[in-house]
């Protein structure tokens, strides 16, 4: 019996606690979850520093999911702390994708799904029908005999739809004639701070007690949302987009050697509230990072299996072929710097004079920290990272 592997794609960043229970809340929450679950295992096998999206992978690895049945769709739900009615899921997923696409100048927060079936590859209508209408998603096919062609028509799409920011996620030699299905999906995001940094300058981050190396600091004292925070023996200090509701929060542990324990409680750790609001005086790195994982031994850790051997039944995607997941990748990238956070050219340091105002808090990120990327209205986490060198 031949069995056709299933390449799963994914582009890039989610997650949050609400108290409510619509079908978006319910998303949103099950996401902060498996947010947390993705850090602790990312923070156990990836070294330096990195950045993800739980987002990105939930959404598509969600749309996978409604195509998988039995044992098969139950460790996918279990593993992935997915909401476990498919309706409420694919609905609050549907409505979260619809809030988050934003297209300013100041902001732009834009997520793409598309499916790739081979041509001539039996779809369930069903699933294309899901795929399109609750997930927003291309239909476009493609033929895998050309693994070089195929590779370089789904590189594109996600170039395109990432203004250029992840190139070659796709490796053509994970491709082959026996290949029936890419499910894709890419998360992109521009943002300009409300209040830019003042000026950049050199200084000493310190890796660990006895490691440190000169890097950029952006530098500034402005009005910022801040908090102690007891409980995680921690400094939070939150950033404001221009344009919505998005903000970027950092995450500093009071003890040089404290980001071990922040993370194995990252999802607590990014449900924070309130923050206080006050003059702030701000030393955090410039940096830019991206980072390719292979997200295939993370999730079998998690305890999801089956979808990856010949056992695995995604006959709702197709009832004519057996599928089983090849591979998931997943590439992001992410830079820091005075103007924003943004997916775009380094911005040039213009350097002014230090302000006169006098501090409230002073935070000063100068030895490893977190950050993460939200959506406040919702709480959906767009991306997150960590930072150690």
């Amino acid at each position: 019996m031949l069995l056709n592997p299933l390449l799963l794609v994914l582009g890039i960043i989610i997650g949050c606690h609400c108290q409510e229970q619509t079908p978006l809340q319910k998303v949103v929450e099950s996401g902060s979850k498996f947010n947390g679950n993705l850090h602790k295992e990312l923070a156990n096998t990836q070294n330096g520093n990195f950045v993800y999206s739980g987002l990105s992978a939930n959404l598509v690895l969600s749309l996978l999911t409604s195509g998988a049945k039995g044992d098969t769709k139950n460790e996918l739900v279990s593993g992935l702390n997915l909401v476990q009615d498919d309706k409420e899921r694919t609905n609050g997923y549907k409505q979260l994708t619809s809030s988050l696409n934003v297209n300013s100048e100041d902001l732009k927060v834009l997520s793409a799904n598309k499916i790739y079936p081979a041509k001539g590859f039996p779809v369930e209508e069903s699933f294309k029908n899901t795929a399109v209408n609750d997930y927003q998603s291309e239909v476009e096919n493609i033929d895998y005999q050309n693994k070089e062609h195929a590779a370089g028509t789904i590189n594109e799409w996600v170039g395109q739809k990432t203004n250029n920011k992840i190139q070659n996620l796709i490796n053509p030699d994970k491709l082959n004639p026996e290949t029936k299905l890419v499910l894709a999906n890419t998360l992109y995001f521009s943002g300009k701070w409300v209040r830019p940094f003042d000026f950049s300058w050199k200084g000493s981050f310190h890796s660990t007690e006895t490691q440190s190396k000169e890097i950029k600091f952006l530098q500034g004292t402005f009005q910022a949302k801040y908090r102690p925070c007891r409980r995680h023996q921690a400094k939070f200090l939150e950033l404001d987009f221009q344009g919505g509701n998005i903000s970027m929060t950092f995450v500093l542990p009071n003890d040089r050697n404290g980001l071990k324990k922040l993370e194995d409680t990252f999802e607590g750790v990014s449900e924070l509230s309130p923050m206080y609001t006050g003059n702030v005086q701000i030393s955090i790195p410039k940096f830019k990072e991206e980072t390719t994982i292979d997200l295939v031994p993370v999730f079998k850790k998690m305890g999801i299996q089956k979808v990856f051997t010949s056992g695995a039944d995604l006959s709702g995607i197709s009832s004519k072929q057996n599928l089983q997941v090849d591979a998931i990748p997943q590439k992001t990238f992410i830079e820091v710097t005075e103007t924003g956070v943004e997916a775009a050219a380094a911005t040039g340091v213009q350097a002014v004079p230090t302000s006169l105002i006098r501090p409230d808090f002073t935070f000063t990120a100068d030895y490893p920290f977190l950050y993460y990327i939200k959506e406040n209205n919702s709480g959906a986490i767009l991306f997150a990272g960590r930072y150690v060198s």
